[in-house]
């Protein structure tokens, strides 16, 4: 048996190549390449700030994504929406927010923040509904 499975392994190596996925360590295994822009997204974005503030950022994205019907990778990807990209390490929080945006699960219930702008770089919108600071961020509804 152990003979067939190493000449098993030989073939598939040299056959199909590497089998194995190239991934960014500690990617989860339910996670593909969109789910990964997003991470890097909310990591670009937020990575300095609390864990609440991570987590607002992600429930931007929800927000945005119930009001235009598209989907995590597509709200990211929109031109000049976001300005932060981090291809490094991911966060284990920030893998958690995105499997929840992936599932279609609320971040913050009960809120509903669409905005976010670094809060030392400007002032609130006149138009702005219940601004919340948080770190280095404030959020805020239309």
């Amino acid at each position: 048996m152990k003979k067939i499975i190493a000449t098993l392994s030989l073939i598939g190596s040299s056959v199909f190549g590497d089998i194995t996925p190239n991934v960014p360590d500690g990617m989860p295994v339910w996670a593909d390449e969109n789910d990964l822009h997003v991470a890097y997204v909310i990591m670009g974005e937020s990575r300095g700030e609390p864990l609440l503030g991570q987590s607002m950022v992600a429930d931007v994205v929800h927000s945005r994504m119930l009001q235009r019907g598209l989907t995590a990778y597509e709200v990211v990807t929109e031109p000049h929406q976001f300005a932060g990209y981090y291809d490094g390490e991911v966060t284990d929080h920030v893998w958690k927010l995105v499997r929840k945006l992936k599932l279609g699960i609320d971040i913050i219930p009960d809120a509903s923040f669409c905005q976010f702008r670094a809060y030392k770089l400007t002032n609130i919108p006149t138009w702005a509904k219940e601004p919340v600071v948080v770190g280095n961020h404030i959020f805020f509804t239309e």
